[in-house]
């Protein structure tokens, strides 16, 4: 049997990512420019950053590094997650060798889940933690006490 006849079995030795050009800046640079957020702004980029994961999460893929570098916001003020790089999607070995062989923490420590610390997989709730910290950023201006230090 051919691989085009039969996609489900061909043994696969690459990765790759596609992503469109996106114009303007990230979230990280936005909140340096605009360091007094009104509730109602925070609540519209966290409820686009949030839309973005569930659509990770239906294709059964975690982001596992989501920050303020992770996420552009276009001039129209349209939210995108970026920076793939340590992205996990199910079924796929590849990611999941390149990501091991780098480090057990993929990611800023200051946004990353507890559970990373004590060696355990990432789930959707490593990235709404991750959410959760970027939020707190986006309202106070500075990262949580309790986050994780190395």
């Amino acid at each position: 049997m051919r691989c085009k006849d039969a996609p489900q079995r061909c043994e696969r030795h690459y990765v790759y990512v596609v992503t469109e050009t996106i114009e303007g800046q990230t979230l990280a640079r936005w909140m340096t420019d605009h360091p007094c957020l009104t509730l109602q702004t925070v609540r519209g980029i966290v409820e686009q950053i949030a839309r973005g994961l569930q659509a990770f999460y239906r294709l059964e893929m975690l982001h596992q590094d989501l920050q303020p570098h992770s996420v552009m916001i276009e001039q129209t003020g349209t939210v995108k997650i970026i920076n793939f790089g340590a992205t996990r999607v199910a079924g796929v070995l590849a990611t999941a060798a390149a990501t091991h062989a780098r480090s057990s923490i993929l990611g800023a420590a200051q946004y990353t889940a507890p559970g990373y610390f004590l060696g355990l997989e990432g789930t959707a709730c490593s990235d709404l933690f991750s959410l959760g910290v970027v939020t707190h950023q986006m309202l106070s201006g500075r990262l949580p006490a309790a986050v994780w230090r190395r």
